[in-house]
């Protein structure tokens, strides 16, 4: 076990569970961060989620859980620069779901500075890779080198574990049942907005090879990244003064 704490991107959904109790055995103690903005909901799959957990690995203070508000932080992500990254970028900048998790990551990052956190994980699964968050050419390398440059190791423990999750999680009596996701037993916090970026892919992947899609994804994910970079290394160094400042909306304990 390291004698440290880790942060974890949770939703209460199968897969950061199973990140959660595979952290849970490596670290003293796991910080839960859920990210709400509007459009969210399900906060009470969520606080049920915590409680099985701690259940589960038989510690009340293994877990810390927060809700931790990013409307500002997405905003903010969404329309910076539009009409630039419209001109060069075209059709990415309507890929809501990967600028959502950009916001949650840079939420995240922060949490982790201010709470000298060193290490953070996610649930983001191979199979799962037409979500921006969840591909390595698009931003999971990108990620990487983010967190690393303010001293954060990120990991994806279940990358290649994606289809064996449930299994998983009923093989370690998690859960009741060895199929959980798209049940009645799924419940987890979600957004109501994913169909925007199910239309989004509908509209863009039936046009160019997937490949292709990575690439130009890839470049405007890279600029939303980079300037993440920048505006936390001014926050760092201005605090209150800094750009970034009136963007943070603090945590919510649970």
């Amino acid at each position: 076990m390291e004698n440290n704490s880790v942060a974890v991107l949770y939703s209460a959904g199968s897969d950061s569970s199973l990140v959660a109790i595979k952290m849970a055995k490596r670290f003293d103690q796991v910080h839960l961060l859920t990210f709400l903005r509007k459009g969210t909901h399900g906060t009470e799959h969520v606080l049920a989620g915590v409680k099985r957990l701690e259940t589960h690995v038989n510690s009340p203070n293994k877990f810390v859980h927060q809700f931790i508000k990013t409307d500002k932080l997405l905003k903010f992500v969404m329309y910076e620069r539009y009409w630039t990254h419209y001109r060069k970028h075209k059709k990415m900048v309507l890929s809501m779901c990967g600028q959502c998790k950009v916001s949650f990551h840079w939420r995240a990052l922060i949490y982790c500075l201010e709470n000298g956190i060193k290490h953070i994980a996610d649930g983001a699964v191979r199979i799962a890779n037409v979500y921006p968050e969840q591909n390595e050419v698009i931003m999971l390398n990108r990620l990487r080198q983010l967190y690393a440059t303010f001293g954060i190791t990120y990991e994806t423990p279940i990358y290649e574990e994606g289809e064996l999750t449930e299994q998983i999680l009923y093989e370690l009596r998690y859960s009741r049942n060895p199929k959980v996701k798209g049940q009645k037993d799924d419940l987890q916090f979600v957004c109501e907005q994913q169909v925007l970026y199910a239309m989004f892919l509908r509209n863009t992947l039936h046009k160019m090879p997937f490949e292709e899609f990575e690439k130009k994804m890839a470049a405007y994910y890279k600029e939303k990244l980079d300037m993440v970079e920048e505006m936390t290394k001014e926050y760092l160094e201005k605090g209150p003064d800094s750009r970034l400042a009136k963007l943070i909306e603090g945590p919510q304990e649970s």
